[in-house]
């Protein structure tokens, strides 16, 4: 499993996406998503029945949902910056 992990983490982060905001903070969460991931397999694998695997799981969701809300909120951000840039450019001037 922590073979997996790692060509995963090692896969993303050699992944090109360029110099932006965007794709610095997709490859940030992506890096994040998987380091979470890998934290609650190694719990999981750890927990000795159903009664101690539940609240590992748990505990995992609620961090993948407050996670995501950063995300979206974050990305919301990134794009309204993005929009706000283009619409304030000023318009070519024709002959």
């Amino acid at each position: 499993m922590n073979k997996y992990f790692d060509f995963l983490q090692k896969t993303v982060s050699s992944y090109p996406l360029g110099d932006t905001e965007l794709g610095g903070k997709a490859k940030d969460c992506a890096e994040k998503s998987i380091t979470m991931t890998r934290d609650y397999m190694h719990k999981l694998s750890r927990a000795k029945d159903f009664l101690e695997a539940v609240p590992i799981h748990s505990e995992f969701m609620q961090s993948q949902l407050g996670f995501m809300g950063e995300q979206i909120k974050s990305l919301g951000e990134i794009y309204t910056k993005a929009a706000a840039e283009v619409l304030n450019a000023p318009l070519p001037r024709f002959p």
